[in-house]
């Protein structure tokens, strides 16, 4: 599953921040060159961002590179066990399910209607992908801690000990 997940989301990720560059340049080129900015690149890089920013959020939660906060472990001098890696998914469940998920649909549903100068959709079609993110994160976060439960693997065990 997380395989699948990251072949697709690996290419969404490339295509938005291409996307992204593309609106960026051109309307730096139009607004400079031409003097004459289109009202639709800034709205449209923006929400370009925002779904890059969720898309990537995923991508990197599958490849288990997002961003670990542990100062409470290291504070705690707590060895990395296959409990806390089933307590951290767990947690991080709960976080997209209450917060991505069930918020992201609350944001939505207050902002359908909302139109967006220069685009043809509205706020809450550009938002739809908090929840989507969050469907996935979610799954992933399952998936990890099923995957801790059953062979003992930790994030610790993949990831690289190489200094950065």
């Amino acid at each position: 599953m997380i395989s699948i997940l990251n072949s697709v989301l690996r290419p969404v990720c490339a295509g938005l921040f291409a996307f992204l560059l593309i609106v960026m340049v051109w309307q730096v080129f139009a607004r400079q060159i031409l003097n004459d900015a289109p009202a639709w690149t800034g709205p449209a890089a923006q929400y370009a961002f925002i779904w890059l920013v969720f898309a990537g959020a995923a991508w990197m939660f599958a490849e288990r590179e997002h961003i670990a906060i542990d100062f409470f472990t290291k504070l705690l001098k707590i060895d990395r066990t296959r409990s806390l890696e089933v307590f951290v998914n767990l947690m991080s469940f709960a976080f997209a399910v209450l917060l991505l998920i069930w918020g992201g649909v609350r944001a939505v549903e207050i902002t359908w209607t909302q139109a967006i100068p220069g685009l043809p959709f509205s706020t809450g079609q550009m938002f739809l992908v908090v929840p989507i993110s969050g469907v996935l994160i979610a799954l992933i976060s399952l998936r990890h801690a099923v995957e801790a439960i059953r062979t003992g693997e930790t994030a610790g065990d993949n990831e690289s000990t190489e200094a950065i």
